[in-house]
């Protein structure tokens, strides 16, 4: 009897108590396409491309899947979301297509600032000149367009109160891959 007394007391009491709270974030993870096939205008992805697709599905995997996964209408970014978009259960939305994909990028940033939620995630999957521009868009940065051979840059973008921080941590099929958080 006593020890349930007692028991019951510490309850109320830790119920009582003021928790700290972790205010959630949103999070948009953003990477450029993986490996293409060729030079030619709308490549498939090669198979090293292929095979980094399927990384950064299984680094998602261990991160968080996204709820929405957004590409250009490219074969090449549409292959790099495809494994991510079926391991989250999501559909592959297409943003872009006018003649400014500067413009496209920096629209898409501001519609997900605007409507994705704290505790969601977003995948954009965008290309060497877009990628820096989508990421300036978030935290108004100056970066300058991804160097052609850079494949394995996975941008974490954290939301927060109206904010962005944006940190690049590498991703890809021998890399050693790091937790981004």
């Amino acid at each position: 009897m006593r020890l349930s007394v007692l028991v019951a007391g510490l309850l109320v009491v830790a119920g009582c108590r003021t928790m700290p709270t972790v205010e959630p974030v949103a999070t948009v993870y953003v990477v450029r396409h993986a490996e293409r096939l060729d030079a030619s205008n709308d490549p498939p992805l090669s198979a090293a491309g292929t095979a980094r697709a399927e990384a950064l599905a299984d680094s998602l995997d261990r991160w968080g899947q996204p709820e929405a996964v957004f590409s250009t209408a490219f074969v090449r970014t549409r292959e790099t979301a495809r494994p991510s978009t079926q391991r989250a259960a999501a559909s592959l939305r297409t943003y872009g297509g006018t003649p400014d994909a500067a413009a496209d990028a920096r629209a898409l940033a501001a519609s997900l600032r605007a409507t994705l939620r704290p505790g969601h995630r977003a995948l954009v999957v965008g290309h060497s000149n877009t990628v820096p521009v989508l990421l300036n868009a978030f935290d108004g940065g100056t970066r300058p367009d991804l160097n052609h051979a850079d494949y394995d840059g996975l941008y974490v973008v954290t939301l927060r109160d109206g904010r962005a921080t944006v940190r690049r941590v590498r991703y890809g099929v021998d890399d050693g891959v790091h937790d981004p958080r």
